[in-house]
């Protein structure tokens, strides 16, 4: 039988987001992708630079997203403190 790891880390996510911050996120990424298209229009040079701003617009907000709302716990002790301190 294989034994448990005891070196670990534990990801809460809290995944909660309010209506507003939704849609004010919704609406500054369709702002960026509007003006990029904007600016590719008619040029391949531009459409593929354009595109990359795009995907590392993306990859930046989904990494931004995911600091803020990860907790990381080492412990089952620290996970237990951690959610206790979570406005739920």
């Amino acid at each position: 039988m294989s034994e448990i790891k005891k070196d670990f880390t534990l990801h809460i996510i809290d995944a909660r987001e309010t209506f507003i911050a939704s849609a004010c996120r919704d609406l500054v990424t369709l702002i960026v992708m509007s003006f990029l298209i904007f600016i590719s229009d008619g040029s391949t040079w531009w459409t593929f630079i354009t595109g990359l701003m795009a995907v590392l617009f993306i990859v930046g907000r989904i990494s931004v997203a995911y600091r803020a709302r990860v907790f990381k716990a080492k412990t089952m002790d620290q996970a237990s403190e951690i959610l206790k301190s979570i406005d739920w």
